[in-house]
């Protein structure tokens, strides 16, 4: 599966400041009762996607604006039942992403799968609390969100995180050894396998972004 595209290319505006992202984005969107507004945070693993959607959403409820955030990890596929040749798309249950954030939107309740990143599996299909968002900002951030064509359309706003290479590469090579457990040697094993297969198809999903931010 390719990357998805949104419309004609057009270039997206480069932020560097959560301030001025903010600022952008109440000009976009206009909280009503009873209604839900998506933004859509991307970008490649370890450059600040979780970090950038819980400042977002802290500035929409300073302001009294209901603002979740959801994190896209929740639906990927437990490791046992990835084939040795997955890529980062088959590694989530898209559709199954998909129609859970449309009923989100529509102000349905969902029930997100139970991920543990440290075993890489799914330890429940149903999350025992369930997702019911009444009105306000949904901000759904994940290494796929901007490559997911039922998504796209319906956001508000979407964007792509970035960061400089050396530095993302230093918080993955981090993350998978003190976080997942693995070797220093089975760590770099693996960003060097994602390099070549995740990171250019995720890169091209900036295409998709209306804003990219630059993370540290």
């Amino acid at each position: 599966m390719t990357s998805v595209h949104l419309g004609e290319p057009s270039q997206p505006i480069e932020l560097d400041s959560i301030d001025d992202l903010f600022k952008r984005l109440q000009l976009s969107i206009t909280p009503a009762p009873n209604t839900r507004s998506l933004i859509l945070v991307g970008g490649c693993s370890r450059s600040g996607k979780s970090t950038l959607a819980r400042g977002i959403a802290s500035r929409f409820r300073a302001r009294g604006v209901p603002a979740h955030t959801v994190t896209l990890d929740s639906w990927l596929v437990s490791v046992e039942h990835r084939s040795a040749t997955s890529t980062v798309l088959e590694r989530y249950d898209c559709g199954a992403i998909a129609s859970s954030m449309t009923a989100v939107l529509r102000g349905e309740t969902v029930h997100p799968p139970v991920y543990d990143v440290a075993t890489r599996r799914r330890v429940s299909e149903r999350s025992d609390v369930g997702l019911h968002i009444p009105s306000g900002v949904v901000i759904a951030e994940g290494v796929i969100a901007l490559g997911l064509e039922t998504l796209l359309p319906v956001a508000r706003s979407r964007i792509f995180t970035a960061v400089d290479d050396a530095v993302r590469l230093a918080r993955l090579q981090e993350f998978y050894t003190q976080t997942k457990g693995l070797t220093a040697q089975a760590a770099s094993s693996l960003i060097g396998e994602r390099e070549l297969e995740e990171v250019p198809l995720i890169k091209s999903t900036r295409a998709n972004a209306d804003v990219v931010f630059a993370g540290r």
